[in-house]
């Protein structure tokens, strides 16, 4: 195992990190001297490189934190992945870094947070071999970062996974949408306000795996389901109802609030998404027939992994109802079962779970009393 790269003590070490994070100007500084002073046994071996730049009052050391990325950059020939924050007010020359990450034929993995966007087109466009790319925190530019993005993605055939949190809520005209779309991108995770759905849809057709956390988005602009091939959807503080209708039937669907907070919505999601495998999370107050009407809604169902709350007071013979309330509808249907418990003086303070894993519900249902018991 390689040692660590400290950047607060930049001593020689036989073996250098492929890792290295700095925070400050002089962190940097001392890095840039470190690193620099053996480029074939140092620079060369750092495979990851992740810099927040803190802005200060003197306007000399903002210059010297832009010099000293850029010529890190340069000398870095081995980069695999690459996170800026906060770059946004460094003097930097821009065609010294277009061409420093153009040279970095290894750099697959992009992560830019409270920048502007000229560290978006500088570093994004010129990258040759991108495949994962996250960006966080431009909702406050005053220009459109999603026509920005979409300016910038052309070329990047490779580009897999897209990673857009609060990239801002603007919603663009239809008429000033890029005509081109990104086939290859198939992971997509959005969270915060983002840019209209239809506009998601139309530049990235074919998202396999999709998950919407705490989004703030204009479901109700979408003209018909989206995202014929997606198979993994998995939604977080999301209950806009008119997202469910354009959800089109998938492989796994994973809700990761409980099921109360969907409310009437539950029962459309699922008839809509019609899953094969379920992970969803609920109390262990559910009704029989809630789970009756559950397995009626998704009549493709053969997995479903449940997380189920429960409190300590609900342990012994309460815990076996609870199974017998799950296990009866799911008689069929293979489980995944992982159990939580909390302490009702402590609120939700986690003590512990149990995990289980049935094959066939009905059939071993009393060594799975037997087997929680033993185990809590």
């Amino acid at each position: 195992m390689r040692p660590h790269l400290s950047t607060a003590i930049p001593i020689a070490i036989p073996q250098v990190s492929a890792e290295a994070r700095c925070q400050y100007p002089d962190a940097m500084a001392r890095l840039h001297k470190f690193m620099l002073s053996d480029i074939p046994n140092r620079a060369s071996r750092l495979r990851d490189l992740q810099i927040v730049v803190q802005r200060r009052k003197n306007l000399h050391e903002d210059k010297d934190s832009a010099a000293l990325l850029v010529d890190l950059l340069e000398n870095t020939t081995n980069l695999r992945r690459l996170s800026i924050g906060h770059f946004f007010h460094l003097p930097f020359d821009v065609s010294r870094v277009e061409n420093a990450i153009a040279a970095l034929s290894h750099l697959a993995d992009i992560h830019l947070h409270g920048n502007s966007l000229k560290t978006l087109k500088a570093i994004v466009k010129p990258a040759r071999n991108l495949r994962v790319l996250r960006l966080r925190g431009f909702g406050a530019c005053r220009s459109d970062p999603f026509l920005t993005l979409l300016s910038v993605l052309p070329g990047h055939h490779q580009l897999r996974e897209l990673h857009l949190n609060d990239l801002g809520d603007r919603i663009p005209s239809s008429g000033s949408l890029p005509w081109e779309q990104y086939p290859s991108v198939v992971t997509l995770t959005v969270t915060g306000r983002t840019p209209p759905i239809y506009a998601l849809a139309n530049a990235f057709p074919n998202v396999r795996s999709l998950s919407l956390s705490d989004v703030d988005i204009n479901f109700a602009s979408a003209n018909g389901q989206c995202w014929q091939a997606l198979r993994h959807f998995k939604a977080s503080d999301v209950h806009d109802a008119a997202m469910w209708g354009i959800v089109c039937p998938v492989h796994h669907l994973e809700l990761k609030e409980e099921l109360d907070f969907y409310g009437d919505n539950l029962l459309k999601l699922i008839s809509n998404v019609s899953p094969v495998m379920a992970s969803l999370w609920c109390w262990d107050d559910m009704t029989m027939e809630l789970w009756e009407t559950i397995v009626k809604a998704a009549p493709r169902l053969r997995c479903l992994r449940l997380d189920i709350t429960t409190s300590t007071t609900c342990l012994g013979d309460s815990l076996e109802k609870l199974m017998d309330r799950i296990l009866g509808p799911f008689h069929i249907v293979p489980l995944d079962i992982q159990i939580f418990l909390t302490d009702e003086l402590r609120g939700n303070l986690s003590l512990g779970h149990v995990r289980i894993r049935l094959s066939m519900g009905g059939v071993i249902r009393p060594r799975t009393s037997a087997f929680l018991r033993s185990s809590l």
